[in-house]
């Protein structure tokens, strides 16, 4: 007689303000037979943050610091996700691979798997670097922030939102 493993697994594969979560249940006999069910669950509870508005009101309060290291996350996680859901998608295990890249990194691979366009990359890549010089003041001087163009900052958060937008889409699709 064959025994069946149960194995559980959830996976979040859409976190956007409605996040789907995908719960698989798999269960596999001796032999290799596997019967696989899915199932898609609306969880409003999980409604993810207002990423545009903390972008805007460090806009508007002037707030560059906050601006560009919040920027830099959403690309990293929004970034984290596209490639999640390619690997899924096109059954590739990178898991642990995917935890270990830079912000950078998945920007190169985004753009490589062409899940960006050019001005996309160019823009991330434009922003990373602000980010950088912020947050890493050395050369640049404490002062940088203070004697950067206003406009040139709000330019690069707004460029910032309209690519955290390229990036989300068609994740889950």
């Amino acid at each position: 007689m064959s025994t069946v493993e149960p194995l559980n697994h959830v996976y979040p594969l859409v976190p956007s303000a409605s996040i789907t979560l995908i719960c698989e249940s798999i269960f596999r006999k001796r032999g290799g037979f596997t019967i696989t069910k899915k199932i898609t669950l609306k969880r409003p509870e999980l409604e993810a943050l207002d990423w545009e508005g903390i972008i805007d009101n460090a806009i508007r309060r002037k707030d560059w610091f906050s601006g560009f290291t919040n920027c830099v996350t959403y690309f990293e996680h929004w970034g984290y996700w596209k490639l999640k859901w390619y690997c899924i998608k096109n059954k590739i295990n990178a898991e642990r691979k995917l935890h270990s890249l830079s912000v950078g990194n998945i920007a190169v691979v985004l753009y490589l798997l062409r899940a960006i366009d050019q001005d996309t990359y160019s823009k991330m890549l434009e922003v990373i670097k602000e980010r950088h010089r912020l947050v890493h003041p050395a050369r640049e001087g404490i002062t940088y922030r203070d004697r950067k163009e206003e406009e040139t900052f709000a330019r690069l958060l707004n460029d910032a939102k309209d690519c955290i937008r390229r990036i989300k889409k068609g994740i889950g699709h």
